[in-house]
């Protein structure tokens, strides 16, 4: 039995609580009003109803599919035969005549002769006199109607000027069509009109896409048993339904913003840098290879020797550029592996000599894969007295990657990061696989990119790294990343060098969005800064409306119960700030996965920067644990934390993460409960002590009968009572304990159907710590 009054049920389905009672009548129950409170039997009937009326808009949508694609699949009508030239009629030609005669009967040819001939101004009887004295009178009234016809009517005028006022900027202009002859029209195909959309549109959006007025789209929503607004946003299922009641397909964009991007001229195509991502399981030495190339020491600056950022290089070769990147191997960071492996052009996985193919060395292979792209294998540390090659080309060949010299495709380099024995030959096989893949972009469009990485820089703002793989970027230029918009103030180069301008496959971080963007987000340059706006917004109004969806959901009577059975579950509270977007999106995901069905984590905010002063007020009224990654709390914060008691935690290492929370949530787990047996006795006498009801006179057999001990009383196997002791005596007086051997009066606790022969086991109830499971 539920306590939700009906106004509450009718809000969970999205309709007014006066649709809800009349479906309620219509069922056959008989609630007061709105304010009656929903009884099982009500849920059950209109969960019944609803999930009926979906199937049946389901079948009714799959029947409108299938009738769609059988008249796309039916043959075209023949077009009419057109008649050759120089083919004569059978039937004589006649002449056009007047519309007002072609009903009439042909009447014989009359010769005219004089007395027939009309005269110039002939004769009128009286009554033809009156007749066309009649004509003219209705020709005048004729005329007047047709000029009161004319005359504007202002209420008209105001209706359909507040009419258009509230349709402007929502749907289209309506087109005029041109009616087409047959010829045309058996010329075109019988296919559907296809719009394109993208998920949680507004109703407006969706009536200007389909070229109706928004009013009608709701009135088919209203028919169709859906209460929609003209702001309100739809789900894709919701948007196909409406598409398929005017017969259109749909096809989902891949990205809002889209029609925003400069298409490339082959013309102006010119050979650009490879990029190349760099793969591999942690500690078999990327880092280091890239260090060595670029004699630099990126790995010196990482917590842990271990690399947790996603970087980007550009290398100067006497072959030309070349454009790394440089992904974590740390099993966490498969989300950031991912994304390296989809803005590069190939990957070159590094596997150590002596440690041979691992786990994240197989996902690296399988991300490459994905993303289509070749693989160079590089088998580092080829220096160590450990280290076996052959070993590893063997491994990777069970992962379908053959070496040239064993007759495949998979070029491979023995390679040492720390002497730089093979790093040339390693490069020249870069280029060579660049030369065979024919790299070429426009350089002379607006810039399109990826983010691999953004940060909130202290002094700077947001700051984003990017890739540009298309176009030129420059200084002061619109653009939009993701759901922010700005113009770029300042450009650096990988070495932190000022730029200008940056071309295709140049890696470079800049300034100027009002927030910090995604990693993985795209980035482009755009006409001007309204448009940028425009886009970014679009994309924070959908982001937030599937954010919503997706946390929460619409609420549903199925649901329900689930969440009262999640209210159950304990939960670990965070909240997490990282250095830069990429670390907050790993921990995230990370220890999200953390849990079972009884504990688990619930990640309430994440984001960029210092643990600021909000964060810690989210943390005091959530009752939550804020995780800071490479990050501290700033001054008033800190001051904030002491005062309402939140635990801000500091690591800079993501493993260290992980295992402190996994530590904190076995401990909000229920101790696992086991018997351990502690002595057995016999009753061989019954006494009945009034004021204490039955008192078993026992006889130990085995063990230790404790006082503090639990009991099961088994009579002939079965067990029929469980419980604690009331009393445990020997003689006369009380006893801590009877071990094995001796005699005693044992009375059980709210139980006194003891009888001769009855058994009883002491036990103790031992508590273990349960462990979380890898």
């Amino acid at each position: 039995m539920t306590n939700k009054r009906l106004y509450e049920v009718a809000k969970d389905y999205n309709i007014s609580s006066n649709a809800l009672l009349k479906i309620l009548r219509d069922l056959k129950h008989k609630p007061k009003s709105h304010m009656s409170v929903a009884t099982d039997d009500m849920l059950r009937a209109i969960r019944i109803k609803f999930a009926a009326e979906k199937a049946a808009l389901k079948k009714e949508i799959e029947q409108k599919k299938n009738r769609a694609k059988q008249k796309a699949r039916s043959p075209q009508k023949q077009p009419q035969q057109k008649k050759p030239q120089g083919q004569t009629s059978t039937r004589p030609t006649q002449p056009k005549e007047t519309s007002t005669r072609s009903t009439q009967p042909k009447a014989a040819p009359k010769t005219v002769t004089a007395a027939t001939k009309p005269a110039n101004k002939p004769t009128q009887s009286p009554a033809t006199g009156h007749q066309g004295n009649f004509a003219k009178k209705k020709k005048k009234r004729d005329k007047r109607r047709r000029q009161d016809s004319r005359k504007v009517d202002q209420v008209a005028v105001v209706k359909s000027y507040k009419a258009t006022m509230a349709s402007l900027g929502t749907a289209k202009k309506a087109k005029k069509y041109k009616r087409l002859s047959q010829s045309d029209v058996d010329e075109d195909t019988s296919t559907n009109k296809t719009i394109d959309i993208n998920e949680f549109m507004t109703i407006a959006e969706l009536a200007g896409s389909l070229e109706l007025k928004p009013a009608e789209l709701i009135a088919k929503c209203f028919e169709l048993g859906m209460m929609a607004t003209i702001n309100q946003r739809l789900d894709l299922d919701t948007i196909e339904m409406l598409a398929l009641e005017y017969d259109c397909n749909i096809r989902e964009k891949e990205e809002i913003g889209e029609e925003a991007r400069d298409t490339e001229d082959e013309n102006n195509l010119t050979n650009r840098a490879p990029v190349v991502t760099v793969m591999g399981h942690v500690d078999h030495g990327k880092t280091s290879l890239l260090d060595f190339i670029r004699k630099t020491n990126i790995v010196g600056d990482e917590a842990g020797a271990i690399t947790q950022h996603i970087g980007a290089y550009v290398v100067k070769t006497a072959g030309g550029n070349i454009t790394f990147i440089d992904t974590p191997g740390h099993e966490a960071f498969t989300a950031m592996r991912a994304r390296g492996a989809q803005v590069t052009d190939m990957v070159i996985l590094v596997v150590a000599a002596d440690d041979g193919v691992k786990p994240q060395t197989i996902e690296a292979i399988d991300h490459a894969r994905a993303a289509n792209v070749p693989i160079i294998v590089a088998i580092n540390k080829i220096d160590k007295p450990a280290a076996n090659a052959e070993t590893v080309k063997q491994q990777l060949a069970g992962h379908n990657l053959s070496p040239e010299e064993w007759g495949g495709k998979t070029i491979m380099t023995e390679i040492s990061a720390k002497t730089g024995q093979g790093i040339d030959n390693l490069l020249e096989m870069i280029l060579l696989q660049a030369e065979m893949l024919d790299l070429k972009a426009d350089a002379t469009i607006r810039a399109q990119g990826i983010v691999i990485e953004a940060e909130l820089e202290k002094g700077r703002g947001p700051s984003c790294t990017v890739i540009v793989q298309k176009g030129t970027v420059k200084i002061s230029e619109p653009v939009c990343a993701g759901t922010f918009h700005g113009r770029i103030r300042v450009m650096l180069g990988d070495l932190d060098n000022k730029l200008e301008s940056a071309g295709p496959s140049v890696p470079m971080r800049f300034t100027g969005l009002n927030g910090v963007p995604q990693a993985g987000d795209s980035f482009m340059v755009v006409k001007d800064d309204q448009e940028a706006r425009l886009i970014a917004s679009k994309r924070a109004q959908i982001k937030r409306e599937y954010e919503i969806r997706r946390g929460f959901g619409r609420a549903t009577l199925e649901n329900i119960y689930a969440q009262i059975k999640e209210g159950q579950i304990r939960e670990l509270r965070l909240i997490i700030k990282a250095d830069v977007d990429g670390s907050a999106e790993v921990l995230s995901e990370t220890l999200g996965k953390i849990g079972t069905d009884e504990v688990r984590t619930t990640i309430l905010h994440k984001g960029v920067g210092a643990v600021t002063e909000t964060d810690v007020l989210l943390a005091a009224t959530s009752g939550a644990v804020i995780i800071g990654f490479n990050v501290t709390p700033d001054a008033r914060a800190r001051e904030m934390a002491a005062k309402e008691k939140v635990d801000i935690r500091k690591y800079s290492i993501i493993y260290e993460v992980e295992s402190d929370i996994r530590k904190a949530l076995e401990g909000m787990l229920a101790p696992e409960k086991r018997e351990i047996f502690g002595g057995l006795a016999e009753v061989r006498e019954i006494f009945k002590v009034p004021k204490l009801g039955a008192i078993a006179g026992s006889f130990v057999r085995e063990g230790t009968i404790k006082r503090t001990s639990n009991v099961h009383i088994t009579r002939e196997g079965i067990i029929i009572h469980t419980g604690g002791l009331a009393s445990l005596r020997r003689f006369k007086d009380d006893a801590r304990e009877v071990t094995n051997g001796y005699e005693c009066g044992i009375g059980i606790e709210n139980f006194n159907d003891i009888k001769v022969g009855d058994l009883i086991e002491a036990f103790e109830i031992e508590e273990i710590a349960r462990k979380l499971e890898q």
